[in-house]
């Protein structure tokens, strides 16, 4: 069995040097890339990303429409959802949340959606 050398392939190189060349023009002024980053608007509410623990599930959750099963029973609802400008914006008039699961296949979805004027066409 051949050892692994611990010095970086071609391709580990070439993407690292592409990086590089890529930091170095974002830097330097003379570039049309810190034109455009200059003439971008400054947000008006702080950059602060929520974040979310997805779990994986086992066994996977049946595809019923009702979240009663025990997987998702032990997923968390993510925070109500709101505008991404916030306070900027006016609140949601329903309340809106979900719950993530994935498995070796999927990715699942469950949301609880508040809205009293549903009909049928």
């Amino acid at each position: 069995m051949a050892s692994r050398s611990a010095v970086p392939g071609p391709a580990l190189c070439a993407l690292t040097l592409v990086l590089l060349l890529t930091i170095g023009s974002v830097n330097n002024a003379q570039t049309p890339h810190a034109r455009a980053i200059e003439l971008m608007p400054v947000p008006a509410i702080p950059y602060v990303p929520r974040h979310y623990v997805c779990y994986r599930s086992e066994p996977s959750p049946v595809i019923d429409g009702r979240l009663d099963d025990k997987c998702w029973q032990q997923a968390e609802w993510t925070e109500l959802f709101t505008d991404i400008e916030e306070s900027l914006k006016p609140a949601p008039r329903f309340e809106t949340r979900a719950k993530l699961l994935w498995d070796s296949v999927y990715f699942y979805i469950g949301a609880d959606l508040r809205e009293p004027d549903v009909w049928e066409p």
